[in-house]
């Protein structure tokens, strides 16, 4: 393997390492509440199309967060078999998730699952999510 070929190699290694924290960093930051963290996630000009929710950001860090909040005592996102197409600082993701959540009311445990069909952009050195569409099966 030359050297041109080892950099290159390292770099996708590198890159797919950053998408992985990236995914893995949305489910921290929902099932903590943390919006900072939840920010890193997306670009700012981002768009998540949730079904029940589609738009930027900030709007969605405040709807996931307040119906969370007032939905469930306790919730998890667990994030599972993700494939990851790259082109330059261009990535296309889809990942399976499950969620599980405990209710405040009504039937006592909500699930749900499904898949995250995400284009991320590396920019300024950072990827992050620019698109994401949820898509529950």
């Amino acid at each position: 393997m030359s050297l041109e070929e080892l950099e290159r190699t390292v770099g996708e290694l590198k890159d797919r390492a950053e998408i992985h924290q990236c995914l893995m960093n949305y489910s921290r930051a929902v099932d903590r509440l943390d919006r900072e963290l939840l920010m890193t996630v997306y670009h700012p000009d981002a768009i998540d199309d949730h079904g029940i929710f589609v738009g930027g950001p900030e709007e969605f860090a405040d709807w996931a967060i307040d119906m969370h909040t007032q939905t469930h005592l306790s919730h998890q996102h667990c994030q599972f078999n993700s494939t990851v197409e790259l082109d330059s600082d261009v990535a296309h993701a889809e990942t399976y998730f499950m969620f599980v959540g405990l209710n405040r009311q009504g039937t006592p445990l909500a699930m749900s699952g499904g898949r995250y069909i995400d284009r991320l952009g590396k920019r300024g050195g950072r990827w992050a999510i620019v698109e994401r569409i949820c898509v529950r099966d």
